[in-house]
């Protein structure tokens, strides 16, 4: 018995497909590992490895759903569509987590002022609060 062309044609789209996966695989590994070397501070290169590690592994799931529901039919059309809205947001939430634990919170500046607050506006204290805070503003001439 022959198979069925559609079939045949279905896993030489797929192997196609793969060949493309794994070039842009090793594009996105050449581009995160420049990305470290520019960066070289020893938290962005473990935060661009954990990332591109989860990267790796939820985008490599994407083919073995593709096997178990497309390719062989083993699943129904419904455990096909859970699979993949699972995998969808498996791949998000996990990126958005580790991006948000990982990377280093910016520093915020405390004000100057002893109550905390700023000076009224044109009044000599606010020139000076302005100019501890680098801001540099000219205060216009009355």
């Amino acid at each position: 018995a022959s198979v069925p062309r559609y079939v045949t044609s279905r896993w030489v789209y797929w192997i196609f497909g793969m060949m493309f996966y794994v070039l842009l695989l090793s594009v996105l590994n050449r581009a995160v590992r420049r990305a470290a070397n520019k960066h070289r501070a020893q938290t962005n290169s473990v935060v661009f490895n954990r990332l591109f590690f989860v990267v790796c592994v939820t985008w490599s799931l994407y083919p073995f759903i593709w096997i178990a529901t497309v390719g062989l039919r083993a699943v129904s059309f419904t455990m096909e569509a859970y699979s993949f809205s699972a995998l969808d947001v498996i791949a998000k939430a996990s990126f958005g987590v580790i991006f948000l634990v990982s990377v280093p919170k910016p520093h915020h500046r405390v004000s100057s002022s002893p109550e905390g607050k700023e000076p009224k506006a044109g009044t000599d204290e606010q020139v000076r609060f302005n100019n501890n805070k680098g801001l540099h503003r000219r205060r216009r001439p009355s």
